[in-house]
Parts: C-alpha cells; structure tokens; sequence
C-alpha cells in the first residue's frame, strides 16, 4: 500500500513539474502517432489508380521483382525500363513478392517517409512530432505518401542527403562519420530513384568533395578516409549511369540530354513534352518563376468545380496545372 501511494505522490510530483510546453508536445506527438497509423493501413490496403501506377510503375516493380505478370510492354516503355534508375521498382517488387500482394508497392512511400522522420530526430535533433507536423499539412506529401508513384520516395531520401550537408555545415560536424553515412544514404538512393534528381545530388557531391579536400583542420590521414568513404558513395550514385552509358552510350538513356544531346543517341527528345508540362498562361517563365509560383500558389484557384483543390498530379486545372500543393 505505501508503495503504491509513493508512486502516486512521484507520478504527481512529475507531472507538476512539466510546463505546457511539455504537454503541448506529447499532444502533438499522440496525433501524430495516429495520423501515421491510420497512413500506414492506408498504405497496405490502398492500389493508387491514376497515370503513372498502371503506365509503368506496376508493370516496372512487376519485372524488378521477378514476378511473373502476363504483361506485354512497348518499346517506348521498354527503353525506360532498361535506362530509369532501378531502386524504388525493386523494392516495390521485393514487398509484392513477399506479401504477394500488389497493393504492398504503395507502402514504398510511406517507409521512406517513416525514415526521414526518424533521420530527423535522432541526428538532426529536431523533434519528430514537429517535422511530422509540418510535413502532413503539405498536401502532396499527404496525398503521395500512401501513393503507387515514388517522388515522395526519391526526395524522402534527398532531403536526408541535403539537409546531412547542410548540418554539417552550420554546425561544422565534418567529421561526424555516422552524419557522413546518411548524407552519402541519402543521395545515393536519390540518385538511384529518379534523372531529375541527379542534379541536385551532383551539387552536394561536389560540395562534400571540397569539404573534405581542404587541408584546413585535417589530419592527412583522417582526411584520406573520409574522402574514401565520399568516393565509394560517388561511385555507387554514379553506377546507373555508367551502365546507361556502356551499354547505350548515354547515361540518361533513352532521353536527350540538354544541351550536349547531340552529342549521345537518345530515343526521346522531353523538350516538346516538357513544355506541355507547363500552364498554358505561364510557358513564358523560366523553371525557378515556376517553382515560386507553384510553392507560393500564386493566383491558383482555391477550389475546382471538377476535382478537389489538391490531386496527385495536379492535372485538369488551368493556371494550376502541374502546380501547388506547397
């Protein structure tokens, strides 16, 4: 008996000493744990049916993970299959194959997501609930994380790469070997889900290169390792390439390159199919006025007569077309 009001009088003690801030935070963590739970059944029991899970996300995974769908692919898609960046389809492919279940290849999303989070959290040091927060009120991230496509996949793991860079940055953690594996984590899986990523993870390989090249603040033979641990990551990022260009001849295969295009055999020219991309009252701006005008929803309508205001891929819209969702 006296135990048990010992532990009462401790357990009162304890909860008269946390601040607001302290219950607001374990609110925000309860409702995010919930929101993710209910996320993560959707993403089992959901098959995505728009576009892209049908054109080739399934028919990809399906042949990624060795799975033996009758299917007949065209030659367009053929070429996309044997030049697209392998590991969001394989994996999808892997969690079909094992829960023999098609509907498993939308968990792909959410378990990238998940990491992140995770990522966040414990080297980052920002509080989980707080990023979780603000990732779920963006509503393509909402939309995409129970989804077939895989763009919250590949910059899930891009924004583990970048951020890792920009931390180590601010914080001058260079020589934080395990923040040095996630950042290489993240932009190789980048680099190995989606082309358009490639330029950005480029950028922040060539940043990591200067960073460990300088001799300020090294010892030659620390330097040597971190610099080895860069180059295997390089190396690994880049081998999708190097088969697209040994077995093709264009690291981008079968698309043409900007601006050296000429210069490699290509299939497919996105320039003409690129501009379709744009809205129609917008093709006159550049690719940054876009993504300004996009992020900040400047002058989009704020609801739609046929669809809901935010859909995967922001198709049937007008001045909003391919645009929003934050």
């Amino acid at each position: 008996m006296k135990s048990k009001t010992e532990f009462i009088t401790r357990f009162k003690d304890h909860l008269s000493n946390r601040n607001w801030i302290d219950y607001f935070s374990m609110l925000c963590a309860l409702i995010v744990i919930v929101a993710l739970s209910i996320l993560a059944i959707r993403s089992v029991l959901r098959l995505g049916l728009r576009w892209d899970t049908f054109s080739y996300h399934i028919p990809f995974a399906s042949l990624r993970g060795g799975l033996n769908i009758p299917y007949e692919m065209n030659e367009e898609m053929y070429n996309f299959y044997q030049g697209f960046p392998p590991l969001p389809h394989l994996i999808q492919g892997i969690l079909w194959r094992i829960t023999g279940s098609m509907n498993a290849t939308g968990v792909v999303n959410y378990i990238a997501f998940c990491i992140f989070l995770v990522f966040c959290h414990r080297k980052l040091n920002a509080r989980f609930w707080l990023v979780a927060l603000i990732a779920l009120t963006t509503p393509m991230i909402l939309i995409h994380v129970t989804d077939n496509y895989i763009d919250l996949f590949s910059n899930s793991f891009l924004a583990i790469g970048i951020s890792s860079c920009i931390y180590m940055y601010h914080f001058n953690q260079y020589q934080d070997r395990s923040l040095l594996i996630w950042s290489l984590f993240g932009l190789v899986a980048a680099a190995w889900s989606k082309y358009q990523l490639v330029p950005v993870t480029a950028v922040f390989f060539i940043f990591l290169l200067i960073i460990y090249l300088r001799p300020k603040f090294w010892v030659a033979k620390k330097r040597r390792k971190f610099l080895a641990i860069v180059a295997m990551g390089l190396i690994i990022a880049a081998s999708p390439y190097i088969k697209n260009l040994a077995f093709y001849q264009n690291p981008f295969w079968p698309l043409k390159l900007p601006l050296v295009g000429e210069w490699f055999p290509y299939e497919y020219d996105q320039t003409i199919s690129l501009l379709k991309q744009k809205p129609p009252p917008l093709t006159h701006l550049s690719q940054i006025e876009l993504f300004i005008h996009s992020l900040f929803e400047i002058n989009h309508p704020t609801s739609y007569n046929h669809r809901p205001r935010w859909i995967i891929d922001q198709g049937n819209a007008w001045l909003a077309f391919r645009m929003g969702g934050f």
